[in-house]
C-alpha cells in the first residue's frame, strides 16, 4: 500500500508540476512592445547603421514605399531611411490605431505625421506593419504606407539605392 501511495504522489507531483509553454503568446504584451517601439520610430532617419536597422527589422524584411520601390534587406532599408543624411532633420509621429494577430504574425494599422525640424508638416498618412518574432524579439517583417497628400511630378522623390 505504501508503494502505491508513493507512486501515486510521484505521478501527481509530476502532473501538477508540468511546465506550461514558455513561449505562450500574449497580445497585450506585444501591443505594449509595439507602442514603445513607435515612440522611437523616428530614430531611423538619424542612423545609417545596418545594426540599428537589424534591431528593428527582420533579416528578410521588406518595405513597400509610397510611390516608390519595394526594398528588401537590411542594407537597403537602412539606406532608404537615412537617405545619405538628407533625412536627419525629419520627425515622425506614429499612432497605432489597431493591433491584432497571433503568435506567428501581428498586424499593426495606424497613422503617421512627418514634420521637419521647424515643426512644418511635410506629410501625413496611414500604414500597416506586419511584425514577427526573430531571435525571440518582435520585429517588423513587412511595412507599407501611403500619403494622404496628393503628389504631383514636381514633388515626387526618387531615391537611388546602392547595388552590390
Amino acid at each position: 500500500m505504501s508503494k502505491f501511495l508513493a507512486l501515486f504522489f510521484l505521478l501527481f507531483s509530476l502532473i501538477a508540476c508540468e511546465d506550461k509553454p514558455k513561449n505562450s503568446f500574449n497580445l497585450e504584451e506585444v501591443k505594449g512592445y509595439i507602442e514603445r517601439q513607435n515612440k522611437t520610430y523616428g530614430e531611423r532617419y538619424l542612423v545609417n547603421e545596418a545594426n540599428y536597422t537589424l534591431q528593428k527589422y527582420t533579416k528578410d524584411a521588406c518595405i513597400l514605399t509610397d510611390k516608390g520601390p519595394r526594398i528588401c534587406g537590411i542594407p537597403g532599408i537602412a539606406f532608404y531611411f537615412y537617405n545619405e543624411g538628407k533625412n536627419v532633420n525629419l520627425k515622425i509621429d506614429i499612432e497605432a490605431k489597431t493591433i491584432f494577430g497571433g503568435p506567428e504574425h501581428v498586424v499593426e494599422e495606424g497613422i503617421f505625421e512627418l514634420k521637419d525640424d521647424k515643426e512644418n508638416k511635410l506629410d501625413d498618412g496611414k500604414y500597416i506593419a506586419i511584425w514577427k518574432q526573430e531571435n525571440k524579439m518582435w520585429k517588423i517583417y513587412r511595412e507599407i504606407w501611403n500619403s494622404n497628400i496628393e503628389s504631383s511630378p514636381s514633388n515626387s522623390t526618387i531615391i537611388e539605392l546602392p547595388t552590390k
